[in-house]
């Protein structure tokens, strides 16, 4: 299975690094190697919706993990939009200290399948076991 982990910066610098998708790879390539190939990924908020999902179907993952901020909600949505559009199958979460409150009332509705809330280190490993089991990745919303 291939996870492709999003971190979407405000701006590209020096200072955008990916911490948190760093930290969660790390987390999965200790636990998962031998059965999950995650990558990572940077976008940044001046960049299209079309170059984002462009960006995220090149490198054709299974799944798509984004780390979701209340600052780059509205283009994360957005962006899971149109990958659910172009590609129904695909798995659409998000996580992230701020992933609850930006996702507001209704939680993820049809865009995403699932949230991991809070900073996910303990979370993502057996989230993705039970993916790679066949699990219904909807079910995962009633089980974290």
């Amino acid at each position: 299975m291939k996870l492709l982990l999003v971190a979407i910066h405000l701006e590209p610098s020096a200072r955008a690094v990916p911490l948190g998708a760093a930290m969660l790879a790390a987390v999965l390539k200790r636990s998962l190697a031998d059965v999950l190939f995650t990558d990572v990924l940077n976008l940044y908020l001046q960049q299209s919706v079309a170059e984002c999902v462009e960006a995220i179907l090149r490198r054709e993952p299974d799944a798509v993990g984004f780390s979701m901020y209340m600052w780059n909600r509205d283009l994360t949505l957005e962006i899971a939009r149109c990958l659910r559009e172009r590609d129904p199958d695909l798995v659409l979460f998000a996580g992230g200290p701020e992933v609850t409150m930006a996702l507001g009332e209704g939680g993820q509705g049809e865009l995403l399948d699932f949230v991991l809330p809070g900073e996910c280190e303990e979370t993502i490993v057996p989230a993705m076991r039970y993916l790679l089991d066949g699990g219904n990745p909807k079910a995962l919303a009633d089980c974290v």
